[in-house]
């Protein structure tokens, strides 16, 4: 677990980041300190973070911009995906 900081709406909110286990893209749990948590994921084909469940998100932009810190570049790869 880590913590980054984030601007947001012109504050500075601390965020409690838990990496998860995936063997196909970053993802990872993130809590804010108002208790709002989601699922963020690294899109596998454009690298753009994901908020699950909400989509391409202004805040998933502004998380995944910082998320570069904390989750091992590996994870973040682009791949072509066969549908």
């Amino acid at each position: 677990m880590a913590t980054i900081f984030l601007q947001i709406q012109n504050d500075i909110q601390s965020v409690k980041v838990t990496e998860l286990t995936n063997p196909i893209q970053a993802m990872v749990f993130v809590e804010f300190e108002n208790g709002y948590g989601n699922i963020f994921f690294a899109d596998p084909e454009g690298g753009d973070w994901v908020e699950q469940d909400l989509g391409f998100t202004r805040l998933a932009s502004i998380v995944g911009g910082q998320l570069k810190y904390v989750v091992s570049q590996i994870a973040i790869l682009k791949r072509s995906l066969v549908w």
